[in-house]
């Protein structure tokens, strides 16, 4: 079902995507565990303008931020054009499982 705009017409909406990323690095000697939710602006061009911490542990928000960085995005549709949009986007790092 497609979204409806305000005047109760069908809309054509495509959401932003991933067109390429990079997983962070889990911090050497750690056993800590958490998750990292960042909120980003990705613009018409498909650029990553804003980025906002949401829920954020240390050591890991400077490792998910510094990871979007190497992210590649394409920008959301709407009615065929691009348009800027918000994307949330969550990390989650557990400790690593080691072998016997």
């Amino acid at each position: 079902m497609l979204p409806h705009s305000r005047t109760g017409q069908k809309t054509d909406y495509v959401p932003a995507g991933i067109v390429s990323f990079a997983y962070p690095d889990y911090p050497a000697n750690s056993v800590a565990w958490g998750s990292v939710i960042v909120q980003i602006t990705v613009n018409s061009e498909g650029r990553m303008e804003n980025m906002e911490v949401l829920r954020g542990v240390a050591p890991f928000t400077d490792l998910a931020v510094d990871a979007l960085g190497n992210w590649r995005f394409q920008a959301a549709t709407l009615n065929g054009k691009p348009v800027s949009s918000q994307v949330p986007i969550a990390f989650i790092f557990q400790t690593p499982v080691s072998s016997p």
